[in-house]
């Protein structure tokens, strides 16, 4: 797993595995935990808000998590995130 931080502000993850397709990539998005089961990863990026992607590379595939910043007004009495 790879991880960086933009100067967007935007967090980048990324994942590669050896498997170049991703069998039902739409399906797997859609995913949600029965009562009980824990969370996978992909589910928890797109709770977060992350566009999830993924590209094949040479010896495999890449998933990619991309999350935005927060999206906060404008408050004086808020402590600015550095």
């Amino acid at each position: 797993m790879q991880w960086a931080l933009l100067p967007t502000g935007e967090l980048v993850i990324q994942v590669q595995d050896a498997r170049r397709d991703f069998p039902d990539f739409d399906e797997v998005l859609k995913w949600e935990p029965a009562e009980g089961e824990p969370p996978r990863g992909l589910w928890t990026a797109s709770q977060l808000g992350a566009e999830i992607a993924y590209a094949p590379v040479e010896g495999g595939k890449v998933v990619q998590a991309l999350i935005k910043p927060a999206r906060h007004p404008l408050d004086p009495h808020r402590t600015p995130y550095l």
